[in-house]
């Protein structure tokens, strides 16, 4: 499988693009001789990825898929366990201090801050009437940003719990399809692009986010079975049902601000307007209907 990774300075936002992705990929390329994760083809050169101009070419070996099993959920979150448990202390000192400086770009504090220049810089593109694929989106969500900046507000609340604290090896794109079945009935992990030495709960809650709408519908029950599994199986204790949707909330709003700040600053990301519209968004509509929900069935 050969993945092209067009200019990495664009979709992280720093000068060191090509440096990241190479750094990931030589510490999944160690880990990978003793789990479940995808294994990089070597070059000609003796190294995991080829540097073409701006872009970045990986290969990886070839595993043929298979149907997804009806206990890929609960595999998934095994595997999940065996990345935020072990993977940090298999990883060596020096690999352990060149993930640290990955450090999360654009994270909620840092976007919330921009609220302002992010909106006037939508609201000066839609002002200029300039013929823009993403002018309907833009439009669209702009309607939505006062209400998605009350969200944030009170999603920030949580960045003082012990919880939002716990920091560990994360994946950070972990979702069905990134998975994917051996020969032997075993859960192969791909697409090592985000990993960093981060909180927990970003990784977990993107993943229960995931899972529970998998070709599925925006819904309770869905959204609380995945919630039951990782309950009763992740390693550590997680919040509550209540907690945990605010967490999910947090993470949903996190990247969108995210993608809104980089493209108001010149900085990528302009293709993920549309995701928003279509994925993100109608998240964080569904799950701040749950939260208030929750809050009004726990005042009962």
């Amino acid at each position: 499988l050969i993945k092209i990774i067009p200019d990495p300075n664009k979709i992280y936002g720093k000068k060191n693009g090509q440096k990241r992705i190479s750094i990931i990929t030589n510490i999944i390329s160690k880990l990978s001789n003793k789990y479940n994760l995808e294994k990089f083809v070597q070059n000609d050169y003796g190294n995991y990825t080829t540097n073409i101009n701006k872009n970045v070419i990986r290969v990886t070996e070839y595993i043929k898929p298979q149907k997804k099993s009806k206990k890929m959920m609960l595999k998934s979150v095994q595997l999940l366990n065996l990345i935020h448990k072990e993977f940090w202390n298999k990883v060596s000192k020096t690999d352990q201090k060149k993930l640290r400086k990955l450090e999360v770009p654009y994270n909620l504090n840092y976007t919330f801050k921009r609220r302002k220049k992010i909106k006037l810089y939508f609201e000066k593109v839609l002002r200029k009437k300039i013929r823009n694929t993403h002018t309907k989106n833009i439009k669209k969500i702009i309607s939505k940003f006062d209400f998605l900046l009350d969200c944030a507000k009170k999603a920030k609340n949580l960045e003082n719990k012990n919880f939002f604290n716990k920091k560990t090896f994360t994946h950070n794109d972990f979702h069905p399809n990134n998975l994917i079945f051996d020969k032997k009935n075993n859960i192969i992990l791909f697409d090592f692009d985000n990993i960093q030495y981060s909180q927990n709960f970003r990784c977990l809650y993107f993943f229960l986010l995931r899972f529970a709408f998998h070709k599925k519908k925006l819904n309770r029950k869905n959204f609380k079975i995945a919630f039951k599994i990782i309950e009763k199986n992740y390693y550590l204790k997680i919040p509550n049902f209540a907690k945990s949707i605010e967490y999910t909330l947090f993470v949903e709003l996190e990247k969108i601000l995210k993608i809104l700040c980089r493209v108001s600053e010149r900085n990528g990301l302009d293709i993920f307007i549309k995701k928003i519209i279509d994925v993100h968004l109608p998240n964080v509509l569904f799950l701040e209907n749950l939260r208030k929900n929750e809050i009004q069935k726990s005042f009962k």
